[in-house]
């Protein structure tokens, strides 16, 4: 088990392409159907990939801090994601509404 995960857009749109992440986070899921793409089951093989959904940046910082705001909310969802992504502390990193400042909560 992980010490600590980050959880950035890089993060996010990885989570995006798994089933388990979009049925757990809202966010997440709001942002698969901008995409238009259908996330993979869990063990998928690659012979069934599709092409890659495009985001812009905005998109995905604010992905970042609508998660970050579900996990808040909800312990039962912040349990969740840490047992998915095997961690003992989740990190958020993101940028404010204004993309003027970077910050970094851990959880």
């Amino acid at each position: 088990m992980a010490d600590q995960v980050t959880i950035d857009t890089g993060m996010v749109q990885r989570m995006v392409k798994d089933a388990r992440f979009v049925r757990l986070l809202p966010a997440i899921r709001t942002l698969q159907t901008q995409s238009g793409q259908q996330a993979k089951k869990a063990g998928c093989s690659s012979c069934s990939r599709k092409a890659r959904p495009t985001f812009t940046n905005d998109q995905l910082w604010t992905a970042v801090r609508n998660t970050l705001g579900q996990v808040k909310a909800s312990p039962d969802i912040k349990q969740q994601l840490k047992s998915l992504l095997a961690a003992k502390q989740l990190r958020f990193k993101y940028k404010t509404p204004a993309g003027t400042k970077l910050v970094v909560e851990i959880l």
